[in-house]
């Protein structure tokens, strides 16, 4: 699954960017 891998990865990046 790419898309799973990258949606994860974008998850993460918007929560860290949210702090």
């Amino acid at each position: 699954c790419y898309w799973c891998k990258r949606q994860k990865l974008t998850y993460i990046y918007r929560d860290f960017s949210g702090r």
